[in-house]
């Protein structure tokens, strides 16, 4: 990355030089060919989009959501309302090892938001919380499974 900083610096001081001797119109178009380069620059050295006001690792919570695997935690729901066998035993004690370990109003806010696929609002209303208190719970609730399945390698659900 060095070299192609370095490279595009020379190209920025040749750029300049041709400005000087150049006519109008094309004083105009070297003008913008630096600004290309400028931005190009700005880009290699920070690592972030010139202009953003935030980086990715400053991203708001919709901006990092990540992706679950929604489609199988909803037929353990069925399973653990209906006794329907639609889940295998082996899935049903994976999820149930990834849930102990949450704690009862994370587990609940987790449950009704990911699982039951409640929103937010209607989680809080239910439970007599905030809003940000629950979605605070499911992160910390996503979090926490996260780590657990990344700590546990004989562990192979990937519930995220």
């Amino acid at each position: 990355m060095k070299d192609l900083i370095r490279e595009y610096n020379q190209a920025l001081r040749e750029l300049e030089a041709m400005r000087v001797i150049a006519s109008k119109e094309d004083s105009v178009i070297i003008g913008g060919m630096m600004s290309d380069v400028r931005y190009a620059l700005e880009w290699m050295r920070s690592a972030r989009m010139p202009g953003n006001r935030r980086g990715i690792e400053r991203r708001s919570s919709y901006q990092r959501e990540v992706c679950i695997d929604s489609v199988q935690l909803q037929a353990y729901v069925r399973n653990q309302e209906t006794n329907e066998s639609s889940i295998s035993a082996w899935d049903k004690e994976k999820i149930d090892n990834c849930l102990s370990i949450l704690s009862d109003q994370q587990k609940d806010c987790f449950y009704m938001h990911v699982a039951k696929m409640y929103s937010l609002e209607d989680v809080a209303t239910i439970l007599g919380l905030q809003k940000t208190t629950v979605q605070n719970h499911v992160d910390r609730a996503k979090n926490k499974i996260k780590d657990y399945l990344e700590n546990k390698p004989a562990v192979q659900f990937e519930l995220f």
